[in-house]
């Protein structure tokens, strides 16, 4: 009798066993995770351009992205409200986006000047080695938003090649300029491949 109930004892223990490992797969997390809409969002980078993040800086709050952007020049922070982004701990510089075309009067004078990158890691050398116009593409998180305005931190900067400098622009902004009286779509068409041409043939010098 004995004998019996522990022989049904134990095949009631390996049916329960069997059960249980066949309902719980030891990946069930790590499929949940791969799976899950809201955790790809968080952690998956993608490209976008400046002109976008600034246009719907709240849509990219706190999500990880990458874009080029043109440099400016490092300024310092002059904030209305309590940010992290203080003097103390972060450097503050200004940028064009690298779909603004420079030798165009408002684009160029749409700087945008809420970059920040934290003094301590390897990308605020990258920044202070780049010149005025120097194409970098960056890692970057939207912080803040303080009146649709993104406050962009930087966590990782690498220099690119594919640069112009402030004689570039001028000569394409010249080619830009209507000349011999010409108006009209033809002459704008004329001026942008004219502009192209300027400056693809200055890129990477510093004079005319």
């Amino acid at each position: 009798m004995k004998r019996s109930i522990l022989i049904v004892g134990a095949l009631f223990a390996l049916a329960a066993t069997s059960v249980a490992q066949d309902t719980i797969p030891e990946v069930a997390s790590d499929s949940f995770w791969r799976n899950d809409i809201l955790f790809n969002a968080l952690t998956t980078v993608h490209e976008y351009d400046l002109s976008r993040i600034r246009k719907k800086a709240e849509s990219f709050r706190s999500l990880p992205i990458e874009l080029e952007i043109q440099f400016h020049e490092t300024r310092r922070g002059n904030y209305p409200f309590f940010t992290r982004f203080t003097d103390d701990n972060y450097m503050c510089f200004s940028a064009w986006g690298g779909e603004q075309a420079l030798w165009h009067r408002e684009e160029y004078a749409d700087v945008y000047q809420f970059f920040f990158v934290e003094r301590k890691v390897p990308a605020m050398r990258t920044i202070l080695e780049a010149k005025p116009y120097q194409r970098i593409r960056i890692s970057a998180v939207v912080r803040d938003v303080f009146r649709s305005m993104p406050y962009i931190e930087v966590t990782k900067a690498e220099l690119l090649d594919d640069s112009v400098t402030e004689a570039t622009i001028a000569a394409a902004a010249k080619a830009e300029r209507p000349r011999d009286g010409r108006h009209g779509d033809g002459a704008r068409r004329v001026r942008a491949r004219d502009a192209w041409e300027s400056v693809e043939a200055h890129k990477g010098t510093d004079a005319l």
